[in-house]
């Protein structure tokens, strides 16, 4: 029994279409696609249709019919859906795809009128990689120019070898797919982007090096290049190994969980990193000469970290956001102001939002909240809530799958005062007053 690791192969392949004439319904792309479902309405093994058309212009249109499979159906079976599909025929350009879920595996590849094997070798494609490797989804997918394939993968240490694999799978088969394979696990820790008729000797040869010696926690891998990251201080020795190894290859190399993108002086930054850190722990940071972009756990520690070096805008000329992990809050100094926001933030941290805030986030634009769908006293909530941000800001507030609006904040706050992304519905008016009459409620 293989153990499954959460993985994701994606191989682009081309366009194919249908010849197109001047005749039948002006709106081709609909026809089309009521006309498949009738083609497909008696296909044994077929257990749904995933279907999206456009009427691009008058008397032409595209289609896009995807066929998911019964999970238990064999490979010979999935071969006559594919079939069946792919002599359909139209005036709307069409794009085929055959898809299935079996158990925690998840398949959706696209297949080609009068290319039968090739269809077929794709389909025996996604059950060997179902059957004999790590995957739980494989998906290939129409593309123009140089296809690419992608994997995902959970565990660190398999990437590399979730490559090979899969080089040796597309070698065998007489798929449609191009040259370019990518690899990475879920959290895109570790990645690599490389031709898989040469699979990235050099790249692979110095990423190996470094993780004989050092505590690898990412690295990104392509034909020319390896980025990694080493949970060790700063040291040259990283970046000497993996040149004597593979002398050729460009390599960057990141230390701890601090991250430095671009060149220049980073004395401030470095600086202002050295006194947040010291004000609370830091999960991780990236900088630039002039921008520090920090994430912590909480919003405890935010608060923390601006009462150590004040509200900004910059310190001396470095500019400074702290996001807590997972980015439900975000504060930014470039208005100078971030403390005058923290009474707001404190009152959204409150257990009656932990499952209605999605995000709050305070930027050179002023405050942005995005909630899930709220209730009359919810929407009355939120309005007494955010009357306590600074006078004179604006606010946005996108309340779940309801109309968003904004606001500048001030005492007299009228339902004429929200801009509304659009015409709101009764529901959602009411909401609209809810949210005024909780916000003139502290006043």
């Amino acid at each position: 029994m293989i153990r499954r690791a959460r993985l994701l192969l994606v191989v682009l392949v081309g366009l194919t279409m249908t010849g197109v004439s001047a005749c039948g319904s002006v709106d081709a792309g609909s026809e089309a696609a009521a006309e498949f479902r009738l083609w497909m309405a008696d296909t044994e093994h077929v257990d749904s249709l995933d279907m999206n058309s456009n009427n691009d212009l008058p008397w032409s249109g595209t289609l896009w019919a995807g066929v998911v499979v019964d999970p238990d159906a064999t490979v010979s079976q999935v071969a006559d859906v594919a079939r069946r599909a792919t002599s359909f025929e139209s005036r709307a350009s069409a794009t085929f795809t055959i898809g299935y879920t079996r158990g925690d595996f998840v398949a959706r590849f696209a297949v080609f009128p009068g290319a039968p094997a090739a269809n077929l070798a794709m389909i025996q494609l996604a059950d060997h990689v179902d059957r004999s490797t790590a995957a739980t989804e494989f998906t290939a997918a129409e593309a123009s120019g140089r296809s690419e394939g992608g994997v995902t993968v959970t565990a660190p240490d398999g990437f590399l070898v979730v490559f090979d694999q899969l080089r040796t799978l597309l070698a065998a088969k007489d798929v449609r797919a191009g040259e370019l394979l990518t690899v990475r696990d879920a959290a895109e820790t570790f990645s690599i982007v490389a031709d898989r008729t040469s699979g990235a000797t050099g790249p692979r040869a110095a990423f190996e090096a470094v993780l004989a010696a050092f505590p690898v926690t990412a690295a990104q891998l392509t034909d020319t290049t390896l980025d990694v990251r080493v949970a060790v201080d700063e040291t040259p020795e990283v970046e000497a190994l993996a040149r004597r190894a593979a002398p050729a290859v460009r390599t960057t190399v990141q230390f701890g969980n601090v991250t430095r993108t671009g060149q220049g002086d980073y004395t401030a930054a470095d600086a202002l990193l050295a006194e947040l850190t010291a004000a609370g722990p830091v999960v991780g940071a990236v900088l630039s000469p002039d921008s520090a972009q920090v994430t912590v756990a909480d919003l405890l520690t935010l608060r923390a970290m601006y009462a150590a070096v004040g509200d900004g805008p910059q310190y001396d000329g470095v500019a400074l956001t702290i996001r807590t992990a997972g980015d439900r809050f975000a504060v930014s100094s470039y208005d100078g102001q971030p403390a005058a926001y923290l009474p707001v933030l404190d009152a959204l941290s409150a257990p009656a939002w932990a499952t209605l805030l999605t995000a709050a986030t305070v930027d050179a634009n002023g405050l942005d909240v995005r909630t899930a769908d709220l209730t009359l006293e919810q929407a009355h909530d939120l309005g007494a809530v955010l009357a306590g941000a600074p006078a004179g800001v604006e606010v946005e507030v996108r309340p779940g799958t309801g109309i968003g609006f904004r606001l500048v904040t001030s005492a007299g706050l009228t339902l004429d005062s929200l801009d509304t992304f659009g015409e709101p519905t009764g529901t959602e008016g009411e909401l609209l007053v809810a949210f005024v009459d909780g916000w003139g409620a502290t006043a």
